[in-house]
């Protein structure tokens, strides 16, 4: 089997003071419960493309979901409700039952393919994607797993991904687009 996915990441800038104002704790327009008990600075970039979202009409979840079955059902139940109704029980059984044909992923990496910074819906359930959120200021880049975790999320469920990288204001992040190519034998 092969997948070849393709990611133009989309740069979001941010004033710094909000980053500021984010270590010091005001985050009462995070409509995220886990993002907002993130300290320091934790969080910032999933937030501002939360936000991005939300100003689109879409709601987010960052990190209280599991697209790829890794936990049980009942751990996230808002997010595993938005999964049901969008895909149906049997296409996320279906779905989830990919995660262990990943083996080879898995052991080259030595650790899991990992899942999405954020869970993004509309809040009838008809159009979902997830997003993956690097902030440049510190550095934070896509590794081989999260791009494994898109890919199969944009190849094998045809669902959206979307790599975002969050800069701060006058700065000029050098954006090509990534590829990745993954092979392997069923």
């Amino acid at each position: 089997m092969a997948i070849r996915v393709a990611l133009d990441p989309e740069v979001l800038f941010f004033d710094p003071a909000l980053l500021e104002r984010w270590r010091a704790g005001d985050r009462d327009s995070c409509s995220d419960p886990f993002c907002r008990r993130l300290s320091g600075s934790s969080g910032f970039g999933e937030y501002l493309v939360g936000a991005h979202f939300e100003a689109r009409g879409y709601e987010w979840v960052h990190h209280d979901f599991d697209i790829f079955g890794t936990n049980r059902p009942e751990k996230y139940p808002h997010s595993e409700a938005i999964l049901l109704k969008y895909f149906g029980s049997t296409r996320l059984r279906t779905a989830r039952g990919f995660y262990p044909m990943l083996k080879p992923f898995r052991e080259e990496a030595h650790v899991p393919v990992e899942t999405p910074d954020l869970f993004i819906f509309k809040p009838d359930a008809s159009e979902i994607r997830f997003a993956e959120c690097k902030r440049i200021d510190t550095g934070d880049r896509l590794n081989r797993r999260q791009a494994i975790g898109l890919a199969l999320i944009a190849g094998v469920l045809r669902c959206p991904v979307d790599l975002f990288l969050v800069a701060p204001q006058g700065s000029s992040p050098a954006v090509s687009p990534i590829e990745v190519d993954l092979t392997w034998d069923l």
